[in-house]
């Protein structure tokens, strides 16, 4: 007795962008409301490089953008939304090539976003330390 195999048509493949989420989602334990607005950021994020640059993007398969996607999806997952928007911003503004960034040139200005929010909390803690100090001394006057 032969046995008939039925075959079911696929239905649309997973896009790449659709496989970093599910990886990042497992990798990293998001929940799917984090997982949604971090995909949010990112697309908005290349939304606005895709506007700024839209020489370079308007050349860009539907496939390529979805590769872009993934791939940023990827090396930033661990940035803090609002500075990945700010590292963009600021890469908008000045970079004097004219071509659309590489992932590293964001993640430098992240970097430094980072950096600088981290030396003016750090000044801002020092300024209250020092306040308290002198509360003591002069009994709060």
């Amino acid at each position: 007795m032969q046995q008939q195999v039925s075959t079911t048509a696929h239905k649309n493949p997973l896009t790449l962008t659709e496989m970093m989420r599910a990886q990042i989602v497992e990798k990293y334990s998001m929940s799917d409301q984090q997982l949604a607005e971090y995909t949010a950021t990112v697309s908005i994020g290349l939304f606005k490089l895709r506007t700024a640059y839209s020489t370079q993007a308007r050349n860009y398969t539907a496939e390529e953008a979805d590769a872009l996607t993934a791939l940023w999806l990827e090396h930033f997952v661990m940035t803090p939304a609002d500075v990945l928007y700010d590292a963009i911003n600021r890469f908008i503004k000045t970079n004097n090539s004219g071509f659309y960034p590489s992932v590293g040139q964001i993640m430098s200005h992240v970097d430094e976003i980072i950096a600088e929010r981290k030396y003016a909390e750090y000044e801002r803690i020092e300024r209250i330390l020092q306040h308290e100090k002198y509360m003591q001394i002069t009994g709060g006057f």
